[in-house]
């Protein structure tokens, strides 16, 4: 029997209550409200999966890849390389279920780890469909539950929505509602954000924003709370200095190593990316790998000559603005090793200022790259730099579309 009706909070908790006092087996659907996520995170449709009345699993179809990058990210970092993707992830719903079992049989994932994962990816759900969800309707299915396998735990619905539930509810009251934690900040005037914050503040604002970052990735990355993070961010944002505006999911990807290059690759040149933003190195990934480039990508600044020496790359990409190093000082290290006097340095920058292009050259930079990274850009600069054969390079429609 399928019941079908309007999303309201109340009327939500009774169904949970109702599917435990009833042992409920099957999926409650939630569907956005078309007009008001149109301004948050576009249509969305949340699966909540029951067992026998207990809280199973939840995903939806929308930024589920970087939710799982920022579940891994918060918990376990390390061990986000050993979370690999399925082959077609979108037909399956448990994939990331399945993944994390995986991780406990093999014992890199403890069960408590697991557990705290899933509470981390059911709570996101939860607070996305308190803050866009319209209707719902539910449906009893055993059979999609079971090809789950045996379940790492069950939690209580009424525990999990009323944490997301008071999540929401200081969101609201630092009216955020309009805001959703997966929409990315991007700075609209340069200088006049400039003028109207201390020249400190707009330094860390310029190099955490991107463009191309949500909230909510960026809060993870940098160890904060999203709420707090977008609170600092909200008088930027009534004042037009900044927008919030959506970005695509990323693409699913496993993590390439050098040891799984066919001899193909192998004998490539090789690209080094070293920027302390994941998200940054994944987008230069994931163009150069389709270009046909072997990359690595490294995020500790300290780690930029060590790496340089042991894989000898033919081509670098560097962040400008870095804690510890910055990319001034690596650039100019690298000029000081004579195998890598001539190897080119592109810099990576989100403020292309004269100034900075001037200081760039002085330490021996090859040439500017503004983010966020832009594919043709940047398709354009590894072949003046670092070209292969054009029957080996395939077409920028190519590379989007695989």
């Amino acid at each position: 029997m399928i019941n079908t009706t309007r999303l309201n909070v109340e009327e939500l908790v009774r169904q949970f209550q109702l599917n435990i006092h009833e042992h409920f087996t099957g999926e409650l659907q939630v569907q956005s409200n078309a007009s008001l996520t149109s301004s948050l995170t576009g249509h969305n449709t949340w699966s909540l999966y029951f067992l026998f009345g207990r809280l199973l699993w939840a995903n939806s179809n929308g930024h589920r890849f970087r939710r799982w990058r920022r579940a891994f990210l918060y918990h376990n970092p390390n061990l986000y390389s050993d979370a690999l993707l399925p082959d077609e992830p979108d037909a399956d719903p448990f994939w990331e279920y399945r993944v994390i079992t995986s991780l406990v049989r093999s014992e890199k994932l403890q069960r408590e780890q697991a557990i705290a994962l899933l509470e981390y990816l059911l709570g996101e759900v939860l607070f996305d469909v308190l803050q866009s969800g319209a209707s719902y309707h539910q449906e009893g299915n055993s059979a999609d539950i079971k090809r789950i396998g045996e379940p790492i735990a069950v939690f209580s619905p009424k525990q999990l929505f009323s944490n997301s539930y008071k999540r929401w509810q200081s969101w609201c009251k630092a009216e955020l509602a309009d805001y959703s934690p997966h929409l990315a900040p991007y700075i609209d005037n340069v200088q006049e954000l400039q003028n109207c914050i201390p020249a400190k503040a707009y330094d860390t604002l310029s190099h955490l924003i991107d463009g191309e970052s949500p909230l909510a990735d960026i809060a993870v990355e940098t160890k904060q709370d999203v709420l707090r993070f977008t609170k600092l961010l909200n008088p930027l944002v009534r004042k037009g200095l900044m927008t919030l505006r959506q970005v695509p999911d990323l693409l699913p990807s496993s993590p390439i190593n050098s040891t799984s290059l066919s001899s193909k690759e192998q004998n490539l040149p090789k690209i080094l990316c070293i920027d302390d933003s994941p998200v940054i190195c994944w987008q230069l990934e994931q163009v150069l790998t389709k270009l046909g480039y072997p990359c690595i990508s490294i995020q500790d600044s300290l780690q930029a000559i060590p790496t340089l020496l042991e894989e000898k790359p033919s081509l670098v990409f560097l962040d400008l603005v870095m804690p510890i190093a910055s990319g001034y000082e690596i650039c100019s290290q690298i000029r000081r090793i004579s195998a890598f006097k001539d190897i080119p340095v592109i810099i990576l920058t989100g403020n292309d200022g004269i100034v900075d292009r001037v200081r760039a050259k002085v330490v021996g930079a090859s040439d500017f790259m503004s983010k966020p990274v832009n594919p043709q850009r940047l398709m354009e600069v590894v072949r003046r730099y670092c070209p292969i054969s054009t029957d080996e390079m395939p077409s920028l429609t190519e590379c989007l579309r695989s």
